[in-house]
């Protein structure tokens, strides 16, 4: 059966208890728990964006960010360690997560 984004899994409530308690066992031991998640990717290139800066004239920019017209793609990645409370981004090329990772 097929769920649109609006709807809940039925086990969803479920997945996240069982993750919760995952996680308190854990941090109960030596091991480490970390949490890693791919954010947005960016277009790089010479796009509008909303950031400010003071200067005598406007840059010129692209006024539409179709991916085609991009120099590249940054992916953003982030790694998160519950027992440190410690974080790290990290930004790469790469959609391949293995290929990512290793850079």
């Amino acid at each position: 059966m097929k769920y649109k984004s609006s709807q809940k899994h039925p086990e969803r409530e479920e997945q996240f208890k069982y993750l919760n308690k995952l996680k308190h066992e854990f941090l109960s031991t030596e091991n480490p728990i970390i949490s890693i998640n791919t954010k947005k990717k960016e277009l790089i290139g010479n796009f509008k964006n909303d950031g400010k800066t003071w200067q005598k004239e406007a840059y010129k920019v692209l006024d539409h960010d179709f991916p085609s017209l991009a120099e590249d793609i940054l992916v953003l990645f982030g790694i998160y360690d519950l027992k440190k409370n410690s974080g790290h981004f990290y930004c790469g090329t790469s959609f391949e997560t293995s290929e990512f990772i290793v850079d």
